[in-house]
């Protein structure tokens, strides 16, 4: 879009920034439920 001058620049990045920002909290999320899930598996074989 922004080869196509659909879309500015300074807009582009700031939709960047912000699609970074959201994968970023879902890669957290993922990581925090497998952690959640080997901490119960780890405490059901005590």
């Amino acid at each position: 879009m922004v080869l196509n001058g659909e879309l500015d620049t300074k807009t582009a990045n700031s939709i960047i920034l912000a699609c970074n920002a959201i994968l970023s909290g879902i890669r957290t999320d993922e990581q925090e439920k497998k952690l959640a899930e080997l901490e119960q598996i780890l405490n059901e074989r005590d």
